[in-house]
């Protein structure tokens, strides 16, 4: 299955047994052989590790704690890029409707086609990335799908995602991570040379790489492009991360619309009334440090609530983790005693004291005793 934000192949989770059988259902219909429902026999989640204060180093995570948090007992250190950041991240464009959005995202697409800059264009959904890519084909745009329909022709994707007037559609999770290099990349294009490749291949097809690597550059380098602002603004860092790397230029810009789930949940009736003093009309878009920091602002929220949820997961973890190690002591000590007849006498009496407690609390008077429950107990 396809996860609907990341793009990329998932596992069936069978959260039900009415789950497990309509699935199966849905297969006998599509293959003869139907597989056996799958159960989760066991599930043990332990959030402690990175709460230890000694952790490895995990370079990928660079974010602010919040002070006084339940992570705040982590020192973070933020590394510096190894070259200075060039990138030319420009103000938010937010339009009324998500067709008026789309339209203008295409636009800009073009433009960039035009002038043989390649283009990253990332979306929070498949369907939006479908939507936009029909939109292109409509134009009579080339253009490449990053998500779970194309999964074999990934890798190949990113390594020419870079070349000139290339455009890569993809969602902001599946582009994550990916290494997106300006007239794209060298070492897949000798690689595919094969070993029968001589010396001049390899030059020619190094030369060949040089002349687009420059005329990227020069177009501006990497564009990218966001449909739609995720509700993490470290989503939304990472896919501007895949521009303007190693000190190359590069640009990026949001596209918004009142109809987006964060501005319409958030934002839209601020954002709104901010247009309609500035009397925009259909097919204009706003351009205000007034809007971003609306939006930034509902984000925030957005985090702030995701943040509640983690720490009080971290708080039942704590009380999960104190029973965790005391069954598991107990488990070992049994596996480490060649006598466990002690043990299963002390169980005995403690489970014997918690029964005659329930039906006979201790200090109570004689007419509080249930002594025909406790009876009853006892049998059963």
């Amino acid at each position: 299955e396809a996860g609907e934000q990341t793009g990329q192949c998932e596992d069936v989770r069978a959260d039900g047994e009415a789950q497990v059988v309509g699935r199966q259902r849905i297969a006998a219909k599509r293959r003869p052989a139907v597989q056996a429902g799958r159960h989760r026999h066991r599930r043990a989640g332990d959030q402690r590790p990175e709460r230890q204060g000694r952790t490895p180093e995990r370079p990928g995570h660079l974010r602010e704690v919040p002070a006084g948090s339940a992570f705040d007992c982590l020192e973070v250190v933020q590394v510096p890029t190894h070259q200075p950041m060039i990138r030319d991240d420009k103000p938010d464009l937010v339009f009324l409707t998500q067709q008026e959005k789309f339209e203008a995202v295409v636009d800009d697409i073009e433009d960039c086609v035009s002038r043989g800059q390649p283009v990253l264009v990332g979306t929070t959904s498949i369907e939006s990335s479908e939507h936009l890519s029909g939109e292109l084909k409509r134009r009579g745009v080339a253009h490449n799908v990053l998500n779970a329909k194309h999964h074999e022709r990934e890798a190949q994707t990113i390594a020419e995602a870079g070349r000139p007037a290339t455009v890569t559609i993809a969602t902001n999770m599946a582009g994550r991570g990916t290494d997106i290099v300006p007239g794209g990349n060298l070492d897949s294009e000798l690689e595919a040379l094969g070993p029968d490749a001589t010396a001049a291949d390899f030059e020619a097809a190094r030369a060949d790489w040089r002349e687009r690597n420059e005329a990227v550059l020069n177009a501006g380098g990497v564009h990218i492009i966001g449909t739609e602002r995720h509700e993490s603004r470290r989503i939304d860092n990472q896919l501007r991360g895949r521009s303007g790397r190693q000190g190359d230029p590069g640009s990026s810009r949001f596209y918004l619309s009142l109809e987006d789930p964060l501005m319409r949940i958030f934002a839209s009736e601020r954002v709104s009334s901010m247009m309609q003093k500035l009397g925009m009309e259909s097919g204009e878009a706003i351009e205000h440090p007034w809007v971003s920091r609306a939006i930034e602002n509902a984000q925030r929220k957005v985090e702030g609530h995701n943040f509640d949820m983690r720490k009080q997961v971290l708080e039942y973890d704590d009380v999960a983790n104190d029973q965790r190690k005391e069954v598991y002591s107990q488990r070992n000590e049994l596996l480490a005693s060649d006598d466990i007849s002690e043990n299963i006498r002390a169980i005995r009496r403690d489970v014997v004291d918690d029964v005659i407690s329930q039906y006979i609390p201790p200090g109570s008077l004689e007419e509080q005793w249930d002594v025909a429950g406790l009876e009853e107990a006892l049998r059963s």
